[in-house]
C-alpha cells in the first residue's frame, strides 16, 4: 500500500491526448430476431372518439414487439410510431436495434395511428407518453408470466424509449416534460421529433438520464431547428446526430449505407447507456462522424472512467476498508484509485482484483478491475471519496462517490425493501460498532417518521468473511405493518452503544407500496330479452386480495350491489399476489325499453369516500310491437296457400302469435314457434323458435294480397305488419 500526504485538497491529473482504439472484441451485436404481438389494457384512462367509433373507457394497445431470438434477458426499450403510419413501417429500425440486443415494444397509437378505422388525428397527442408507461408495465408484467412468449426476456432495469415525428414529441414528453416524465426512463433517442405544449408541465433541463437527438437537416416535415429544440433545453449527457441531407423517415428505414449508420449510432447510443458497454460511445463517434453522411455535434459523452465504490468497512485498527471497481474505456489494463479523506489525498490504490462479474458486463476488459484497500484514518467521522484516474482520451478523473465513515460511530448497510403482503415491509441490511463484538439496534423511519426497531443479530455469513473481527451475528430484518399504500421513503439508522457522537444513516430507499384507490375495468353491457341486461368486469382494490364490492347505476340512478369474486384469469395473470377472483357479472331485471346508460363504481375497501369509476357503457334494452318477415306465399292447391316467415316480440321470451290476413280479411291465426336457427343466430336472446308457416285454403281463384300481422303478446302495443305478398291461384 502506498500512502501519499497531499497539501492541496483537490485532485489534478492531465487527461493525455492521444486516445486509443477501443477493443476489438467489443462489436455491436447482430442476432436473430422474433417479431411477435401483444395487447396492452390500460382500464385507467379514456380513448376519444375517431370518425364514426365513439369515445369509450380504457386504452386498447396493439403492440408489436421485436426481440431476440436466442439469449437473454435484455433491456426493454419501447418505440413511438409517428402521425398516420403504423409500427410495421418502421421494421428496418426496430429490427435492426432489437437484433443489436433489446426487446423492442412498440404500441399502435389509437388515433395516430393509419392502420385503424377512421381518420386519423393528432388531438391525442398529449396521452401517447401514458400508452409508453402502460407498454412499460405491461412488459414486465409479461416478463414474469410463465405463459407469456416475453417469460424471461426482459431485464427490469432502466427502460430505453425512442420515437420518431409526432412520436419523436411523445419520446421527448416522456423524458424530458416535467407532466409526463416517467422516472423508468434510462435513456432516450428523438428522431426527427420536437417538443409540443403539455398542460401543466415545463420543459427540461431535467431528462431521465442520457440524450441522443436525430435529425436530417433536409427534413421537409420536422425542420432540423425542432431537434435542436429538443437537444438545447435538455441536461447532460446529450448528443446531436446531423443526418447530411437525410429527410424525414428515411434515415431510419431505408436500406444504404447511411441508414446503417444512422441505425447503428442509435443501437451504440442504447448500448453505452442501458448495457454499460465502454464500446458504445466508441461506436457512437465512429458511426456519427462519416464525411458526407453523418455528423456528431454537441455530444459530452467522453470516454472517461467509469466504476462504482461499492463500500467500506472497519477494521479494529484506525483504518477502513473501501471497495468497488473501475476501468477507463481507452485501455484494458487496471487504473488508479484515489482516496481523499476530508478533501485530502491520502492513499493511492490499484483497480486489479479479480472481479469476473466485470467481465462478464463489460466484454473485452477482463476480470482484474476491482479494487480493495485501506485507508488510515484518525479518531472521529471523516468523508471518504474516491476518484477513477483517467488514462486516454478521457477529460476528467471521474468520482466515484463519497462515504461518511467513522473510527467510532458504526457502519453497516442498508440492503434493500420489501413489500410484504398488502400493508407490510421489511427492510434488511447488517450493522456493527467498531466498540463492541455486540449486536447493535436499528431503527427503521418510514417516511420520516420511527417505524420499526430492530436487532442486528443475525446469522450473516458473508459478514464473518468480510470483517472477521467482528464475526456473522450482525444481520437485521426489520418487519412494519399497518403502512399505507403508495410511494414511500424507508430510512435505517444504526444506533452508536460505544465513543462515537452520532447514530449514522445507513441508507435511504424508495417503495411502493400497493395501495390507493380501486382499480377495474367494464366489460361491453349487453341486452338479456325482455327487460334485463348483463353487466359484467373485474374490479380490486390495492389495499387487500379479497373481493370488493361494486356499485351498479342505470341513467345515474343506483340499481343494485354485486361482488367481485368471480374467476378472471387474465387478472390473475396480470396481478399474481392478487389472485383471479375478481371478476363480477350480474344481470340487472325490469328495464325499460330503449336506450340506457350503464355505469359500474368499484367500491374502495379502506376509504368509502374514494369508489372508483371502472366505466360506463350504452346498452339498449328491446320493447315495443312484434318484428320479423314474410319470407314466402306460395299456392299448394287450387283453392290454398302456404305462408312462411318468423316473429318475435321483444317483450317477452315466449312465442309470438302470428295473424294471416288474405285481401284484408283475417283468416288464420297460428303461433310462430317453428325453427328457425338462422333467427337465433341473428337474436341470441330469443332463441331459434321463431318461425311459422301457415296453410290458408278456401280460397277463390285468381290474384291475392296475403299479409301477416305480429300480435303484441302484453297487449300494451298495436299489431305490427310483418309483410305482405302477391299470390295468385
Amino acid at each position: 500500500m502506498a500512502v501519499v500526504v497531499s497539501l492541496f485538497a483537490s485532485l489534478v491529473v492531465l487527461a493525455g491526448a492521444v486516445r486509443s482504439a477501443p477493443p476489438a472484441a467489443a462489436q455491436q451485436l447482430s442476432l436473430p430476431v422474433t417479431v411477435n404481438q401483444m395487447m396492452v389494457d390500460d382500464p385507467t384512462r379514456w380513448t376519444p372518439a375517431r370518425g364514426y367509433i365513439p369515445a369509450h373507457p380504457g386504452r386498447s394497445l396493439r403492440t408489436l414487439v421485436f426481440y431476440p431470438s436466442v439469449g437473454g434477458p435484455y433491456p426493454l426499450i419501447v418505440f413511438a410510431h409517428g402521425y398516420n403510419i403504423t409500427p410495421e413501417d418502421y421494421g428496418a429500425l426496430l429490427g435492426a436495434i432489437a437484433a443489436a440486443g433489446y426487446v423492442v415494444a412498440a404500441p399502435e397509437f389509437p388515433i395516430s395511428s393509419s392502420g385503424l378505422p377512421g381518420p386519423p388525428g393528432r388531438y391525442d397527442l398529449a396521452e401517447q407518453p401514458g400508452d409508453l408507461s402502460a407498454v412499460m408495465s405491461a412488459v414486465f408484467w409479461a416478463d414474469l408470466d410463465p405463459t407469456s412468449f416475453l417469460n424471461g426476456r426482459v431485464i427490469g432495469g432502466p427502460v430505453g424509449v425512442m420515437g420518431h415525428s409526432d412520436g419523436g414529441l411523445t419520446a421527448a414528453a416522456i423524458s424530458l416534460n416535467s407532466a409526463t416524465l416517467d422516472p423508468r426512463v434510462g435513456a432516450t433517442a428523438v428522431l426527427s421529433g420536437g417538443e409540443f405544449y403539455i398542460s401543466g408541465g415545463s420543459w427540461g433541463p431535467f431528462n431521465s438520464g442520457p440524450l441522443l437527438v436525430v435529425h436530417g437537416d433536409s427534413d421537409p416535415i420536422d425542420g432540423v431547428w425542432n431537434g435542436q429544440q429538443v437537444f438545447d433545453e435538455a441536461a447532460s449527457p446529450k448528443a446531436f446526430l446531423h443526418v447530411v441531407g437525410g429527410g424525414h423517415i428515411s434515415p431510419y428505414i431505408d436500406p444504404g449505407l447511411q441508414p446503417d449508420l444512422v441505425r447503428g449510432s442509435i443501437a451504440a447510443f442504447f448500448d453505452a447507456n442501458l448495457r454499460h458497454d465502454v464500446s458504445g460511445l466508441s461506436r457512437l463517434d465512429v458511426n456519427g462522424n462519416q464525411w458526407g453522411l453523418t455528423y456528431l455535434v454537441g455530444s459530452d459523452f467522453p470516454p472517461n472512467p467509469i466504476g462504482a465504490f461499492e463500500g467500506t468497512s472497519p477494521t479494529w485498527a484506525r483504518e477502513t476498508m473501501v471497495s468497488g471497481w473501475a476501468l477507463d474505456p481507452d485501455t484494458t489494463g487496471p487504473i488508479q484509485i484515489y482516496a481523499f479523506v476530508d478533501g485530502v489525498l491520502t492513499t493511492i490504490g490499484t483497480a486489479d482484483r479479480n472481479r469476473p462479474d466485470i467481465a462478464v458486463a463489460y466484454p473485452g476488459f477482463g476480470p482484474g478491475h476491482g479494487f480493495s484497500f485501506a485507508v488510515p484514518l484518525a479518531a472521529g467521522s471523516h468523508q471518504v471519496c474516491l476518484y477513477a484516474i483517467n488514462v486516454g482520451g478521457g477529460t476528467v478523473n471521474p468520482g466515484l462517490g463519497c462515504r461518511q465513515v467513522s473510527t467510532e460511530n458504526p457502519v453497516g448497510s442498508f440492503d434493500g425493501v420489501a413489500v410484504r403482503g398488502f400493508r407490510g415491509l421489511d427492510a434488511t441490511g447488517w450493522a456493527v460498532d467498531p466498540d463492541t463484538g455486540s449486536p447493535i439496534d436499528v431503527h427503521v423511519y418510514v417516511d420520516g417518521r420511527f417505524t420499526g426497531l430492530g436487532r442486528a443479530d443475525r446469522n450473516r455469513p458473508d459478514l464473518g468473511a468480510l470483517l472477521p473481527a467482528f464475526g456473522p451475528n450482525h444481520g437485521f430484518s426489520v418487519s412494519m405493518s399497518g403502512i399505507a399504500g403508495g410511494t414511500h421513503q424507508v430510512c435505517v439508522y444504526a444506533i452508536n452503544v460505544g465513543a462515537g457522537d452520532t447514530n449514522p444513516l445507513l441508507g435511504c430507499r424508495s417503495v411502493v407500496l400497493p395501495g390507493g384507490a380501486p382499480i377495474g375495468g367494464l366489460d361491453p353491457v349487453t341486452a338479456t330479452p325482455p327487460s334485463s341486461i348483463r353487466v359484467g368486469g373485474w374490479a380490486l382494490d390495492p389495499d387487500t386480495a379479497s373481493p370488493i364490492a361494486v356499485n351498479l347505476f342505470v341513467d345515474g340512478g343506483f340499481v343494485k350491489t354485486t361482488t367481485a369474486d368471480g374467476d378472471r384469469p387474465e387478472v390473475g395473470t396480470a396481478f399474481p399476489a392478487y389472485g383471479s377472483a375478481h371478476g363480477f357479472s350480474t344481470a340487472l331485471d325490469g328495464l325499460s325499453p330503449g336506450s340506457h346508460n350503464v355505469c359500474a363504481y368499484a367500491v374502495n375497501a379502506v376509504d368509502t369516500s374514494a369508489d372508483s369509476l371502472l366505466g360506463c357503457g350504452p346498452v339498449t334494452v328491446p320493447g315495443g310491437s312484434p318484428f320479423g318477415s314474410v319470407d314466402s306465399a306460395t299456392r299448394v292447391s287450387a283453392s290454398s296457400v302456404r305462408v312462411s316467415g318468423w316473429a318475435i316480440d321483444p317483450d317477452t321470451v315466449a312465442t309470438d302469435t302470428v295473424r294471416v290476413f288474405v285481401d284484408g280479411v283475417a283468416k288464420s291465426v297460428a303461433a310462430a314457434a317453428s325453427s328457425r336457427p338462422d333467427v337465433g343466430t341473428l337474436f341470441p336472446g330469443y332463441g331459434p323458435l321463431r318461425g311459422y308457416s301457415i296453410d290458408v285454403g278456401g280460397l277463390p281463384s285468381g290474384a291475392h294480397t296475403v299479409c301477416v300481422s305480429g300480435i303484441d303478446i302484453p297487449g300494451s302495443a298495436p299489431d305490427q305488419t310483418l309483410g305482405c305478398l302477391a299470390v295468385t291461384l
